[in-house]
């Protein structure tokens, strides 16, 4: 299984929505194992779900359930602290697990 070093690692592919979803869940656990930071995880949810549109609403039409994923934008609130955000971000990895269940 290949590592996941940066954020920057991890490209949209065509592999399917279980492959994104596997590479998202990486990426907030890099978060949590504090490999990147709040702005990192917050760009990289930005560039997934806006900037590539197409992208975001094509996972609408399969499972809009997969859209929560979404909120890893918040991650930058003024006014959460660490321990806030990485109770945030392991509800995000639950959500991602529940997911690659439900699409495996």
């Amino acid at each position: 299984m290949e590592s996941v070093k940066s954020y920057k690692d991890i490209e949209l592919k065509e592999e399917g929505i279980l492959a994104f979803l596997k590479d998202f869940k990486k990426i907030l656990e890099l978060y949590i194992r504090r490999k990147i930071n709040e702005e990192e995880l917050a760009d990289f949810a930005i560039r997934t779900f806006v900037v590539n549109e197409t992208f975001s609403n094509s996972i609408e039409n399969l499972d809009p359930e997969i859209l929560e994923l979404r909120k890893a934008m918040d991650i930058t609130h003024p006014d959460w602290n660490t321990e806030k955000r990485i109770s945030y971000i392991k509800d995000l990895i639950k959500l991602a697990n529940k997911l690659m269940d439900k699409h495996s």
